[in-house]
């Protein structure tokens, strides 16, 4: 791996919702590059978090039930398996690529407090108006 493809693994694992970091992403998972993600293959790398997990002393999850929940963070658009568009539709995308990825942001997404992570979302976005306020002067 050259320095340019490490800076594009950092920013495409920091934001997996972006739509540079959907394709990178897709592609990893997507071996048999058919364009459509099976169970196959998502199990594949599942079982490697599983590993990591058990090795971490976590709870680990089963494979169907993490497909299960899968399914229906994404909703795909036909059963056969999960396409590059299906992801790209979905909001939440980013949590499905750490599921199968990182194990760190997996465990807080599972264990966040979804009581709190709706209030954020009530709570309405500071805005601090124009920078017209802001002035320099260059003399």
């Amino acid at each position: 791996m050259n320095y340019e493809d490490f800076v594009w693994f950092c920013l495409c694992e920091e934001d997996k919702t972006s739509l540079r970091s959907l394709d990178y992403w897709f592609r990893c998972l997507d071996t048999d590059e058919d364009g459509i993600l099976s169970g196959y293959e998502l199990d594949y790398f599942f079982s490697e978090q599983r590993q990591r997990m058990e090795a971490a002393y976590q709870e680990t999850i089963s494979y169907d039930d993490i497909l299960c929940q899968m399914m229906d963070m994404i909703s795909p658009s036909r059963t056969d398996g999960l396409r590059l568009s299906d992801l790209k539709a979905c909001t939440l995308s980013g949590n499905f690529f750490n599921a199968l990825f990182n194990l760190q942001k997996f465990i807080a997404f599972e264990q966040r407090d979804p009581f709190i992570a709706h209030a954020e979302k009530q709570l309405p976005e500071k805005t601090y108006g124009t920078l017209s306020h802001l002035q320099c002067r260059f003399d």
